[in-house]
């Protein structure tokens, strides 16, 4: 199970689409309020990833994060943003980082390697660190937050 949120419900169901093609079984949300709502909820399922954009209104994806990883700093997030600038204190602690837009293979990729994380650990076999545009949102200061 993977968890989208995305202001942008276009984009959300595109998204959607291509992770269930892949075999993934998907939740999506089009507002971080409703996603934080079901987080804290009795119907939460703990994803192996969420994906989040991260320019979204009343509370972006890096705050929405924040709010998460204080109660489920288990959890593990994929950014997929067109605005790889914003600076935010929890903005290092994705395991991938993808820029918009993106090609859909790219996505294969990333549900693969989050799937052996969260099977096995993280593990440097598993080359994460080669996976998606992490240089253009962090740099080479990001390490692994599973770690």
């Amino acid at each position: 199970m993977f968890h989208i949120i995305d202001d942008q419900p276009y984009l959300c169901e595109l998204l959607a689409d291509i992770m269930e093609t892949v075999g993934c079984e998907v939740k999506a949300f089009t507002s971080p309020q409703d996603y934080l709502n079901y987080v804290d909820s009795d119907l939460f399922i703990k994803p192996i990833a969420t994906l989040t954009d991260v320019d979204m209104p009343v509370i972006n994806g890096y705050e929405m994060m924040e709010s998460i990883l204080k109660t489920r700093p288990d959890m593990r997030f994929v950014v997929i943003s067109g605005e790889p600038g914003i600076r935010h204190e929890y903005k290092h602690l994705a395991c991938m980082y993808l820029l918009k837009p993106f090609h859909p293979d790219i996505i294969e990729t990333i549900v693969k390697k989050l799937k052996a994380c969260a099977l096995y650990g993280p593990d440097k076999e598993i080359d994460c660190i080669s996976c998606g545009d992490r240089e253009a949102f962090v740099g080479s200061r990001w390490s692994c937050p599973q770690t």
